[in-house]
């Protein structure tokens, strides 16, 4: 399932795992996420909206679970962690078989905007908002757990730089044109050819970037 992305952090002595959507930025350590991977078996994150707005009519004649959990908050996928050989391994092959199934495609009504290229789909989700793993993790999770523990968002802010002590993690999707954490400092007191290669692209990408946004603005 591509929508699984990119940075992994893993311990392997108690095989924890935290999947993180790519574009964040890690504003400190995250010792106290894996902490409570490791007391919970998974580390579930709110996205302060319930579930009947992700959740498709009809998954929720597949998914037949009870109706109360529609008001409760739905998690993203976007900040998932987990304790392999857990219950939560079963979720995660769980979402694996439906996203090859095809459940993970399609938009919903007011989305069909993003209705092309290579997401291009026949499907039609009737929901307010479907969100490929996201709308099938929360599900799951439901499915399975019923009442779970869901850390606030506030803590893994998913669109906002809060600037706050508590603040774990920022989803900046490229809002910043320039990342607070860029500038990197290397360890060693000659930098290597290829770190200077990686700091050029980085560049490359982020000028860019920059240009696309002005002429996105301009034809607005």
């Amino acid at each position: 399932c591509y929508t699984w992305k990119t940075y992994i952090f893993n311990n392997p002595p108690a095989q924890l795992n935290l999947y993180l959507d790519s574009g964040f930025e890690v504003l400190q350590p995250l010792d106290e996420s894996f902490l409570q991977i490791e007391k919970d078996g998974y580390l579930a994150v709110s996205q302060n909206a319930p579930l009947s707005n992700t959740a498709p009519e009809e998954y929720k004649r597949i998914f037949d679970i009870d109706e109360k959990y529609y008001k409760e908050t739905y998690i993203t996928a976007g900040i998932f962690g987990f304790k392999k050989e857990s219950v939560i391994t079963d979720i995660i092959h769980a979402l694996y078989d439906m996203a090859i199934a095809g459940m993970c495609l399609g938009f919903s009504p007011t989305e069909q905007w993003r209705n092309k290229g290579k997401n291009k789909s026949i499907f039609v989700r009737n929901c307010a908002l479907f969100r490929f793993d996201t709308s099938l993790l929360s599900l799951l999770m439901r499915k399975k757990l019923g009442d779970f523990i869901i850390s606030p968002q506030e803590k893994y802010e998913l669109g906002t730089f809060l600037n706050s002590p508590s603040q774990l993690i920022y989803n900046a999707r490229l809002k910043r044109i320039i990342p607070a954490h860029i500038h990197i400092k290397t360890f060693t007191e000659q930098p290597t050819f290829i770190f200077y290669i990686n700091h050029t692209y980085i560049k490359l990408f982020l000028y860019t970037k920059k240009i696309s946004n002005s002429i996105k603005n301009i034809l607005r």
